[in-house]
């Protein structure tokens, strides 16, 4: 009897533990099934990883060539700069110059006139001259006659060609010519 007992007590545990090794079971299955799961979800994230550290490498090699570029433009832009800065300081010398050049011409262009002009008046005096000289020669040539020693002319004759505003020789006063 207390064999039987046992036993049944025995056999009663092991229907317990059968069931809590079912229950066990089933839970393991249900925990392998969430490991499935995961190690799925891991491999997808895994995958994802992946992907995002590949696009982050392509990243970092398209920023290092922006870098490089944009350095690149950087040094242009300031050899430009400078090059700008060069010719603007030229461009202002050439002004100056110019304007130096320009001041120049009107005095040339101011002498010129007066040359002109200079000129103009020479050949007036020269051509009153000659016109004197001329007169003066046929003066002389048709005055000059027994009568009039030395060559001396009465005022009468020279007056014609006296210089305005020059001081005059009394009226009857002869002047020697030679």
């Amino acid at each position: 009897k207390v064999v039987r007992e046992e036993k049944e007590g025995i056999a009663g545990e092991l229907k317990v533990v059968r069931e809590e090794k079912e229950g066990i079971a089933g839970e393991l299955k249900v925990v392998r099934e969430e490991k499935e799961g995961i190690a799925g979800e891991l491999k997808v994230v895994r995958e994802e990883k992946e992907g995002i550290a590949g696009e982050l490498k392509d990243s970092l090699e398209e920023s290092e060539l922006c870098m490089l570029q944009l350095h690149q433009v950087q040094e242009e832009l300031e050899h430009y700069f400078l090059e700008g800065q060069s010719k603007q300081s030229n461009y202002q010398i050439l002004l100056e110059e110019c304007a130096r050049k320009d001041e120049k011409l009107v005095w040339l262009r101011n002498q010129r006139t007066l040359l002109i002009g200079l000129i103009k008046y020479q050949a007036a005096v020269f051509q009153r001259f000659t016109a004197i000289s001329v007169r003066l020669t046929r003066a002389l040539s048709s005055s000059r006659n027994p009568g009039r020693p030395n060559g001396l002319l009465p005022f009468r004759h020279l007056k014609a060609f006296w210089p305005r505003g020059a001081r005059l020789p009394g009226k009857n006063q002869p002047i020697k010519l030679s």
